[in-house]
C-alpha cells in the first residue's frame, strides 16, 4: 500500500476526488480509505438495494476517518452504458468532476462462473456480463480526463 500511496500522492499534484465503482470485495473499500486519508472526496458506487447498506457504512467510515472529506454513495446498474453515463453525471453534479476513476465492479452473471457451463451461456448473457464488467468501465474511463485540467492543480 505504501508504494501505491507514494505513487499517487506526490508532492506536486493535488487530487481532490475519486469516483470508485466498488463491488462487494475489500479492494475498492481499501482504496477508498487510502484516498480519503489523503484528502480526496469519495464517490462510492453500489449496484442495488442489497449493497446500499454496505456502501452507506463505508461512507460513514470514510467521513469519520478523514474529517472534512466529502463522501457519498451512488446507486446504478452498470449493465447499461446509459446508466454509467448517468452515474458519472450524478457524481459530477453532487461532488464535482472526479480526478480519478477507480473501476472495481464486476458480476459473474447468473450462469457464468465456477458453477456455470460455458456451453449453456447464450451470447446475450455473455454480452451483458462483458458490458457490465468491461464495457461500462471503458465508457466512463475518459470522463475524468475530459475535466482534468479544471480539477487538478499543480503546486
Amino acid at each position: 500500500m505504501y508504494q501505491l500511496t507514494s505513487f499517487l500522492f506526490d508532492a506536486d499534484t493535488i487530487y481532490r476526488s475519486l469516483f470508485a465503482t466498488i463491488y462487494r470485495g475489500g479492494i475498492g473499500q481499501a482504496t477508498a480509505r487510502v484516498f480519503a486519508k489523503n484528502g480526496c472526496s469519495i464517490a462510492v458506487h453500489h449496484s442495488s438495494v442489497a449493497s446500499q447498506a454496505k456502501a452507506n457504512a463505508l461512507i460513514e467510515e470514510l467521513v469519520a476517518l478523514a474529517p472534512g472529506v466529502r463522501a457519498m454513495a451512488f446507486a446504478a446498474d452498470l449493465s447499461s452504458y446509459e446508466n454509467a453515463r448517468s452515474l458519472y453525471d450524478d457524481v459530477a453534479d453532487k461532488l464535482g468532476y472526479p480526478d480519478i476513476l477507480f473501476s472495481n465492479h464486476g458480476v459473474t452473471g447468473p450462469r457464468i462462473g465456477p458453477e456455470g457451463d460455458m456451453q449453456n451461456v447464450s451470447a446475450e448473457a455473455f454480452e451483458e456480463t462483458w458490458r457490465t464488467n468491461t464495457g461500462t468501465g471503458f465508457v466512463v474511463r475518459g470522463f475524468p480526463l475530459a475535466h482534468r485540467s479544471d480539477t487538478v492543480q499543480q503546486t
